[in-house]
């Protein structure tokens, strides 16, 4: 009669990480308030993230916060200037929006090419924060080349971050929808599955993990799926 309330439940498992997972989402919202603090809210979100996919079951919000803490400072040089580069991007797709003559087919390409490296680098960028150690510059170049050369999976992972404005735009009346979901679960939701996806890309950086197996039979298949040769550090 009360095992439906025992802790071996799927039921009550399901509950409790459905649970963990709108409270994560409501934390990292708070924190993403100031909106300079946006970049090491993402990286906490992920190394979290990376804790649960592991099992650890972390305690969020003292975790988040000590995660927040460590992630604050190097996230600025890699937050501000994404924010400064993606609004510039948007101006740029307006301009194009209204732009004429014979060069217009070709700006709106290399616009189309840059917005498309710019998705891949961000959905690299702060879970590679949020999981080890690097300088700003090797944050760049790395996220930029781990990106390109995991195309299959650098693409997903983009697609499932463009989920919410797809359907906010794409559907009749889908606004509303895509804001109560983003708000309750959407971006923890979003990086859980990034963090299943990612952590295949990064197994060989991840040495405390490599014992932990998953089924990957549905994940896109990389070129290689070994990338030792691209560091000269075990952080990454």
């Amino acid at each position: 009669m009360f095992e439906l309330f025992t802790s071996d439940n799927k039921f009550i498992v399901f509950l409790r990480q459905l649970a963990d997972i709108i409270l994560l989402n409501l934390i990292f919202l708070l924190f993403c308030l100031p909106i300079v603090t946006i970049g090491a809210s993402f990286a906490s979100l992920y190394t979290l993230m990376l804790q649960e996919v592991e099992d650890k079951e972390p305690h969020l919000m003292s975790e988040f916060w000590k995660a927040f803490k460590a992630n604050f400072k190097p996230s600025l040089p890699l937050w501000l200037p994404m924010l400064a580069i993606g609004l510039l991007l948007g101006v740029d797709v307006q301009l194009m929006q209204s732009a004429t003559g014979s060069l217009a087919p070709v700006l709106s390409a290399l616009v189309m090419i840059a917005e498309v490296l710019y998705i891949f680098v961000f959905s690299y960028l702060f879970p590679m924060l949020g999981w080890f150690e690097n300088s700003t510059k090797d944050y760049y170049a790395k996220a930029l080349l781990f990106s390109i050369r995991h195309f299959p999976t650098s693409l997903l992972v983009s697609v499932i971050n463009l989920f919410s404005l797809f359907l906010a735009i794409g559907v009749p009346n889908g606004l509303t929808p895509a804001l109560i979901l983003m708000i309750f679960m959407g971006f923890a939701v979003q990086a859980l599955t990034n963090t299943i996806l990612l952590r295949r890309v990064f197994r060989d950086f991840l040495p405390e993990v490599e014992h932990y197996e998953v089924e990957e039979d549905w994940l896109p298949e990389d070129d290689d799926a070994s990338d030792n040769d691209l560091t000269d550090s075990p952080e990454l």
